[in-house]
């Protein structure tokens, strides 16, 4: 008798009741957007016989232009002037910070003196980063809004409303959930060994989240704003922005992009594994379902991390997880020529075309380079 394991597979691969995998998707394997036709390939107006058009003036390089002009905005506006705007908020109404300024200057020390002494920059850091969480929050709503120059009104109603039907594929959700467990297991197995010789890669998270996990509105925005506001720029209107060109091409970029906008190694090669995963879900779902995974994952870090958490029970969860991760992984391994076949690419190399734009080069380069740096600095 066929198991119900066996029986979902069938039905993902297209053997119950003569459906298959392209009858539940367009065949580009996504839901396709208007820079597609209704077979979801790019259109290519180009005469019989016409040479080539210029990799430069092509839909995707102009598509990954824009994107990545987007984002290095946002990076600059978060990174820079966010940064700016609350270190003189600090400075300027944090009680705790004017009373250490005000005892400093009363002592007969110039204010500019004050300022450029180290004890001082450190207490200043450490007051800053009370706040960072809703600096992150101000520039996630920020780089939502900066996103309207490429999606337009499409932010609001496709990036967001897209859906296919969960229908009787349960089961890819849930295989979903558990390979997000299993890879925080592999990771924090990865941590431990590192952190035997003296570095902790993970100490950069629990600098750049400091306390903020320990009070009400810092959980509940690391738990359910930050995801949905993530999942919206990522999964939203970037992953919309690609998915014309090829899934796997669109699930990919969005996952690197999300990996590195993190600003630190450790926490990156997480969010990229994790991109990856509810790239697929949103692609073949839908964004809310890709926000709850997101949120179950943030959750679970915030009850892992709490006092009153027996660190046994987490290790047994992440440890069913992994076991389960590789049972989906060897016994449905059938499913993955699957699911990669139909997020083939619908126009020719997009790796290659969309990669090469000098923009995106830049841009990851730069944020691999600050990812390390912090990872390196914070660990140390």
């Amino acid at each position: 008798m066929e198991s119900n394991f066996e029986a979902h597979i069938d039905d993902a691969a297209g053997q119950s009741g003569g459906e298959t995998v392209a009858d539940r998707v367009p065949e580009t394997g996504v839901i396709a957007d208007d820079q597609a036709t209704e077979t979801g390939v790019i259109a290519d107006s180009r005469p019989a016989g016409a040479p080539a058009v210029p990799s430069r003036h092509s839909p995707l390089w102009k598509d990954m232009l824009r994107l990545m002009l987007v984002l290095a905005g946002c990076f600059v506006l978060v990174q820079v002037v966010l940064s700016a705007v609350l270190v003189l908020l600090v400075i300027s109404f944090d009680p705790a910070s004017q009373n250490y300024l005000s005892e400093r200057t009363n002592m007969g020390a110039n204010l500019t003196a004050v300022l450029n002494d180290p004890a001082t920059t450190q207490f200043l850091s450490q007051r800053v980063s009370a706040y960072s969480l809703w600096m992150t929050l101000v520039g996630d709503l920020a780089t939502v809004a900066l996103f309207l120059i490429v999606r337009k009104k499409k932010l609001f109603t496709t990036d967001l409303t897209t859906t296919q039907p969960v229908n009787h594929r349960w089961f890819e959700l849930t295989a979903a959930l558990v390979l997000i467990f299993g890879v925080q297991m592999l990771l924090s197995f990865v941590n431990g060994l590192i952190s035997l010789s003296g570095y902790d890669p993970s100490s950069v998270q629990s600098h750049l989240l400091g306390s903020d996990m320990s009070t009400v509105a810092g959980v509940i925005i690391i738990v359910l704003v930050a995801p949905f506001l993530e999942e919206w720029i990522f999964r939203g209107a970037i992953l919309r922005q690609l998915a014309p060109y090829g899934a796997n091409f669109a699930i990919i970029t969005q996952a690197t992009l999300f990996g590195l906008w993190h600003g630190n190694l450790y926490q990156g090669i997480f969010a990229f594994l994790l991109g990856l995963i509810l790239g697929y879900v949103a692609l073949h779902f839908s964004l809310k379902w890709s926000y709850a995974l997101h949120a179950i994952n943030n959750g679970f870090g915030v009850l892992s991390s709490a006092s009153w958490m027996p660190n046994w029970v987490v290790l047994v969860i992440l440890v069913i997880a992994v076991v389960l991760s590789f049972v989906i992984v060897v016994r449905f391994q059938q499913l993955i020529p699957v699911i990669v076949g139909e997020g083939g690419p619908r126009v020719e190399h997009p790796f290659k075309e969309g990669w090469r734009n000098p923009v995106f080069i830049i841009v990851a380069a730069v944020l691999f380079v600050i990812s390390c740096v912090m990872m390196v600095t914070a660990g140390s």
